[in-house]
């Protein structure tokens, strides 16, 4: 059974990094749905192709991310914010993407910061909470991040009913 409790000096700090994986894992897998619905939309036949490289781009990013993760000149909660900030900047700029060319290289340039924000809390929980409690700190935040991809694709696949 978990332990809702940490360190008392880390604990609102800790409730903020877990709350705040809540709020991205609720709208994590919501670009999934849109993005076949746009390119459908445009008439793009082959819109599974852009899924299938954000997949496949995905993979090789998650290492490179471990391994500036472990140099000391980058701290994993700065990367983290960054992915954050590119993959908003990058969703906005995606009504604008009108070709299958186009799309292709956002899914290229999307899975660079969504492979960051999957992959990088193991390694600031870490740095935040320590080694000792990072079990109970890393088994809260990922029962809020199920929290999140249960209810934020079951509400955008709502909407998405009540617009189209």
């Amino acid at each position: 059974m978990a332990n809702l409790k940490l360190e008392k000096k880390r604990e609102s700090q800790t409730s903020c990094i877990v709350m705040s994986n809540f709020f991205i894992f609720f709208a994590y897998f919501i670009p999934f749905i849109y993005i076949p619905i746009r390119a459908n939309d445009l008439g793009i036949e082959n819109y599974s192709w852009i899924i299938g490289i954000i997949g496949m781009a995905n993979i090789p990013i998650r290492v490179l991310f471990g391994f500036l993760c472990d140099r000391k000149f980058l701290r994993a909660i700065h990367m983290n914010s960054f992915c954050l900030l590119v993959a908003t900047v990058l969703l906005f700029s995606y009504y604008y993407l009108k070709s299958f060319t186009l799309q292709i290289i956002f899914g290229i340039l999307f899975a660079i910061p969504m492979a960051g924000i999957n992959s990088l809390p193991t390694k600031y929980l870490v740095d935040q909470v320590g080694s000792e409690k990072f079990r109970n700190a890393n088994g809260i935040t990922n029962l809020f991040r199920g929290f999140g991809v249960s209810f934020g694709p079951f509400l955008a696949g709502n909407e998405k009913n009540l617009i189209y």
